[in-house]
């Protein structure tokens, strides 16, 4: 089994299930409960992150199907959405050659002229895929060269600044035949490839998915690595380039991974993720704290979920989205008070529905997004709101 194949795995667990919000922080019951979900008029398309500089502007990019029918007809093509402070608006984006599937999987903006998407293309019939980066200067998006690699796609990137930007994911084919973990960095005029650690643990396939820089020369990268006989281990890695260094690599049980970091400063992190048997029968979450020498495992059984993605403001104000595992009826939102997680309110009361990933742009505010499905196939853009927007 790949590390596509669990991805997968993790995925339809999660697809089958309700979308679900957890929520770290000090807000209080009345805020917390405050989500408010919209779906987008874009059928076969959904939603894999978003960054909001601000309330006022929020990028939201993903997938949509090029022929607007039911999934998973036609040709994948890149989705980005922009939030004004009034209403969602879908932009013109760039793609991959013409005959290829192209899709966006992370988004970062450092303000409201600079947002850089990553995401993959795969050429059609071919099934390998290459990183795939453009730019948003706050009037057209823009493609990015990378530099060449045989095989390989982006799951995250995240940017301190304009000029500097981390993109991670894997050397593969996207998402059925990951090998190694990929990290390139940009500098304000090209993207570099990084030089990663060696595994302790040698390992059959790696993947990075998720990464946060809090300043230029500081970034943490998290995912996991799998090996058919011993299973799957937690994997975390920081740096600045051009050298990273090995933060984490905690063997998990069964198969584990994470799926989302966010960092407030080089020792405040936080990362969320999931896990699930070999059989598939049962899954859980995954999260854990950094605090600038070691990473503490959080361990709490209220939360049977598997968590997509996590936005924090401060170290004790995140917000965590995900799905359940599918044995539960309801979704929920709780907060993490720096002790302990909280339930607090339901999100969306829809069973086809999934949240991919976040951005709070105050302790108080936060947007989520993802898909959900109507009938027996048509896929749309979910999006959830807390607070004022």
């Amino acid at each position: 089994m790949s590390m596509g194949e669990i991805a997968r795995g993790l995925r339809a667990l999660v697809g089958a299930s309700l979308a679900v919000a957890v929520c770290l922080g000090t807000a209080s019951g009345a805020n917390a409960k405050a989500w408010r979900t919209q779906t987008l008029n874009r059928p076969g398309g959904s939603l894999q992150a978003v960054s909001c500089p601000s309330a006022r502007l929020c990028m939201a990019v993903g997938m949509v199907d090029a022929r607007r029918a039911r999934a998973p007809a036609g040709r994948a093509v890149t989705l980005a959405e922009l939030w004004s402070g009034s209403r969602w608006r879908r932009l013109s984006t760039r793609n991959g050659l013409a005959s290829s599937d192209t899709e966006l999987t992370g988004v970062s903006c450092s303000s409201r002229t600079a947002c850089t998407a990553v995401g993959f293309a795969r050429a059609r019939p071919a099934v390998t895929t290459e990183p795939f980066v453009e730019r948003w200067d706050g009037l057209r998006w823009s493609i990015q060269r990378t530099p060449p690699v045989a095989d390989g796609f982006f799951n995250a990137v995240s940017c301190a600044a304009a000029d500097a930007c981390t993109a991670v994911g894997g050397l593969g084919s996207y998402p059925n035949n990951e090998k190694a973990a990929l990290i390139e960095r940009w500098n304000g005029s090209r993207w570099r490839i990084q030089r990663l650690p060696a595994m302790a643990r040698p390992a059959v396939s790696e993947t990075l998915t998720a990464v946060s820089c809090p300043a230029p020369q500081g970034c943490m990268a998290v995912g996991a690595a799998f090996d058919q006989s011993e299973g799957s281990q937690l994997v975390a890695l920081g740096g600045s380039g051009p050298i990273w260094t090995n933060r984490l690599q905690q063997r998990g049980f069964n198969f584990d991974f994470l799926n989302g970091v966010s960092c407030v400063s080089s020792r405040r992190c936080f990362a969320v993720g999931g896990g699930f048997e070999r059989d598939g029968s049962t899954s859980w979450s995954t999260s854990t704290s950094w605090n600038g020498t070691r990473w503490s495992p959080v361990r709490d059984a209220t939360i049977p979920n598997v968590l997509q993605g996590v936005s924090c403001r401060s170290a004790k104000a995140c917000t965590a989205v995900g799905g359940t595992d599918g044995l539960h009826v309801g979704g929920f939102a709780g907060r993490w008070n720096g002790q302990r997680w909280a339930s607090v309110d339901t999100v969306s009361s829809s069973f086809n529905a999934e949240l991919n990933g976040d951005s709070c742009p105050s302790t108080t505010q936060c947007v989520a997004v993802g898909r959900t499905v109507r009938g027996s196939s048509l896929e749309l853009p979910l999006v959830a709101v807390r607070g004022a927007f």
